[in-house]
């Protein structure tokens, strides 16, 4: 089936772009470059990134976004090359070159502490330049990436090792022939060769038919080194998505390897990974691993980074540290059985992601994997996917078209939507499911806590709110959706999806504007989450809710409220610049709750009976969600209803014997038992049925097979 070019890719690229810019001309390259560091973020390669845009070409001096991950001492150093042009421009190597000086000279000169001070404050390359003087001997590992939307004109290798300052340091570039390679395909797999020291390895699958598996024992100095060049890319991303163990060094760990190196591989259960290929050797009659595609640590983040930390801490030597490993093969050819004439005897086939997730959750017996730690296939994940796929959203008034709000539960699965789609049905899903309208999970999150008024929480950064949201947060009396969910997954209905859709809504079209601001100069990600709560802040001072509802309808932000957010928005700018003495880094000011607290005392200039229009009263907001909870729990029982039927009669006798021998119950459970072994001439009713479906999930745990 036909895919898009490079060409077609750049076209849809740059429209994105300018899109995003909506003024167009300068504001482009910073778009671009909050694109490409989102996607970078998306990949593992940072977390947390900031922009700067500092320019100083007289002096060879740019940088374009930041980040630097504290626990291991990485610092992240991003510059731009841009080009407004229409097609694709090719980029020689010299002005490759210039754009690495440029960036390097900014961190050779802000080792000089008059660089920073010569800043000023509100610069935000100033907290940049300050962290790299003040952290300059605690930084491991330096990373300059150029971002680019040309095309090089010689292939050059990912990851690039060089000598600079006496640093740990690589460079890396993503022009747009990688990037397009990354949303066709998938992002560039890690490729690991073991060179002059290959490793023993055992084969461990049973034959045909099985996955082939293998065992080894990792030195805890490669697996170190490892993390140390991939970081997060290493740690299996689809099952875990954020919630990856990350320099928090678990005592247990760090006291073996201190205090008893030779003893880690007897008391650590090892680590669980996947690939897509490896390269074996023989050798004198023994297997030795040679090369590995696409590794990935599904299980044993906690190990691998535990190790990392502990030498890089500790300078610890780790010659005595070993780990076991369980490797299983995953090739890249692993598709979803699509026949319906499936031999009752033969497994079907699984995809690669569903194998991946599988072996992290059942694999994982050190630390358990509980519902959040599986983020993407959570229920309420998949609510939202199958919600997103079957709605649809009215109209703007400027097209005829109906529209969906695709939901991303899998990363990359709104492109892999497209893979092998002729061009016409490619552009028909486009239609129907424009990228403008692409909610990935990291901006769900981002968008309802911003509502929920958690501005400082989202100021952390997409991983860690992310996290808050899924778990929940005692100091801030943050539930989290697991927990929620477990009270009552009602509240996650077609309801609650279309006001997500609104508050994507009201956060997007705040960003796009707040850059064309004459008083803006920086930190816009901050001032959008603080403004959108603040705005919560003042309509719930007026006793009132926000019509969600005709927003939806509409499909954009009322032109009163937009008037509203960018008062708010220049009070909000003013406010988190406004840090106490000694607090420079207003990035960091604004994840502290006092921040939060000083903005929600904020004075606006506006009356709020000018928007009295778009706001409904309590019990019009009560009566709404009551009526959508009873919907959707009309929905659930539906099913469960429907799940018990077709497991048909002969089913629950297996069971019910089975309880009989192995698992006594109570009486009004073999009571309900019975009623299901009479089907289809009785039908449990709804409470019957789940109090069924729970007999049957304490039965499989305790060992029943069906």
């Amino acid at each position: 089936m036909p895919t898009s070019s490079l060409d077609e890719f750049y076209e849809d690229f740059m429209q994105e772009i300018n899109i995003s810019a909506a003024s167009g001309g300068d504001f482009n390259e910073p778009n671009f470059t909050e694109n490409m560091c989102e996607l970078l973020e998306e990949e593992g390669f940072f977390t947390d990134y900031y922009i700067v845009s500092y320019k100083k070409h007289l002096q060879g001096i740019k940088v374009d976004a930041w980040a630097y991950e504290f626990e291991i001492g990485t610092l992240n150093l991003v510059v731009s090359i841009f080009s407004e042009s229409d097609t694709v421009e090719t980029l020689s190597k010299t002005d490759l070159d210039k754009a690495f000086k440029r960036v390097e000279k900014f961190f050779q000169k802000s080792l000089d502490v008059k660089f920073h001070q010569d800043l000023d404050e509100s610069d935000p390359a100033y907290p940049l330049s300050e962290l790299i003087y003040d952290y300059k001997d605690d930084i491991n590992k330096i990373k300059f990436t150029v971002i680019t939307n040309y095309k090089l004109s010689k292939r050059a290798e990912s990851i690039s090792k060089i000598e600079f300052l006496n640093y740990n340091s690589q460079r890396d570039i993503w022009d747009i022939e990688r990037v397009f390679r990354g949303t066709a395909i998938s992002v560039d797999p890690i490729k690991i060769d073991f060179e002059d020291k290959p490793l023993p390895i055992l084969p461990a699958h049973t034959g045909e038919g099985s996955l082939e598996s293998y065992l080894l024992v990792l030195p805890g100095s490669v697996l170190a080194s490892l993390y140390e060049d991939y970081g997060d890319r290493l740690l299996e991303q689809n099952v875990r998505t954020f919630l990856q163990f990350r320099g928090n060094v678990n005592k247990g760990l760090r006291n073996t390897i201190l205090n008893y190196p030779e003893m880690f591989f007897a008391y650590n259960n090892g680590i669980t990974a996947t690939a897509e290929s490896i390269q074996i050797n023989e050798k004198n009659g023994h297997l030795e691993l040679q090369a590995i595609n696409n590794l990935q640590i599904v299980n044993g983040g906690q190990t691998t980074a535990s190790i990392f930390t502990t030498r890089l801490r500790d300078k610890v030597d780790l010659q005595k540290v070993f780990v076991q490993m369980k490797l299983t093969i995953i090739s890249s050819d692993f598709q979803e059985e699509s026949s319906s004439e499936v031999d009752e005897n033969e497994i079907p086939k699984l995809q690669a992601s569903s194998i991946i997730s599988n072996i992290s959750e059942y694999s994982n017996t050190q630390n358990k994997v509980n519902a959040a730690d599986l983020s993407s296939n959570h229920d309420f994940h998949v609510r939202m996917e199958a919600i997103s796929r079957r709605i649809w959203a009215p109209a703007k008034q400027s097209s005829t078209n109906n529209t969906k709000w695709f939901y991303e539960r899998l990363r990359g699965s709104f492109a892999n939507s497209q893979t092998n789609l002729t061009e016409s049905n490619k552009k028909r899903f486009l239609k129907e499911n424009p990228k403008a309208q692409l909610i990935v999970k990291t901006d769900m999150a981002k968008f309802i806590h911003s509502w929920e008024k958690y501005p400082h929480i989202v100021s952390m950064g997409a991983q860690k709110n992310f996290v808050r949201f899924i778990e929940g947060f005692k100091k801030e009396d943050i539930k989290g959706i697991q927990k929620e969910w477990e009270e009552n997954e009602n509240l996650f209905n077609d309801n609650y999806y279309k006001d997500l859709v609104v508050k994507a809504i009201l956060f997007r079209g705040l960003d796009k504007l707040i850059m064309k601001q004459s008083w803006y100069d920086g930190y816009k990600a901050n001032i959008v989450t603080y403004s959108i709560s603040k705005l919560r802040q003042l309509i719930d001072s007026t006793g009132k809710y926000l019509n969600f509802d005709a927003i939806y309808k509409a499909q954009e932000t009322p032109d009163i409220l937009t008037e509203l957010l960018l008062v708010i928005a220049e009070r909000i700018d003013q406010s988190i610049k406004d840090t106490p003495e000694g607090v420079s880094n207003i990035s960091e000011w604004a994840k502290n709750s006092i921040a939060w607290e000083n903005a929600r005392k904020l004075a606006i200039d506006f009356d709020l009976e000018r928007i009295n229009k778009i706001l409904i009263s309590g019990d019009k907001e009560k009566n709404k969600q009551q009526d959508a909870s009873k919907k959707q729990a009309l929905t659930s029982d539906l099913e469960i209803e429907i799940y018990v039927v077709q497991k048909g009669a002969n089913y629950w006798k297996k069971i019910k014997s089975w309880a009989e021998e192995q698992e006594p119950l109570t009486p009004k459970e073999m009571g309900i038992l019975e009623i299901a072994c009479l089907l289809p001439r009785k039908i449990p009713s709804i409470a019957q049925c789940k109090i069924l479906i729970g007999i049957e999930e304490n039965m499989i745990l305790e060992g029943f097979v069906g």
